[in-house]
C-alpha cells in the first residue's frame, strides 16, 4: 500500500479497502500506516474523515506499544 494509484483512492474507496477481509498485509500497524500516509497526501481535505475511517480500524489485532 501506499503507491500513487492508493493515495488517489476517494474517500468511499479508502472505507471499503479499510473494512476488506481480503486485504492482504502483514499486520494491522501496516493498516493505520497506509490510512495516514492516505490522509497526509491531502490533509485539508481528508483529516475531516478520519474519525469515520479510523473506526474501521481492528483494535485488538494492533501490538500494544
Amino acid at each position: 500500500m501506499g503507491g500513487q494509484e492508493f493515495l488517489l483512492l476517494n474517500v468511499e474507496e479508502m472505507a471499503r479497502l479499510l473494512t476488506s477481509d481480503d486485504v492482504n498485509v502483514p499486520d494491522e500497524e501496516t493498516v493505520v500506516s497506509a490510512l495516514l500516509a492516505w490522509v497526509r497526501h491531502d490533509a485539508a481535505a481528508r483529516q475531516t474523515h478520519m474519525p469515520s475511517l479510523l473506526a474501521h480500524i481492528r483494535l485488538p489485532l494492533l501490538q500494544p506499544q
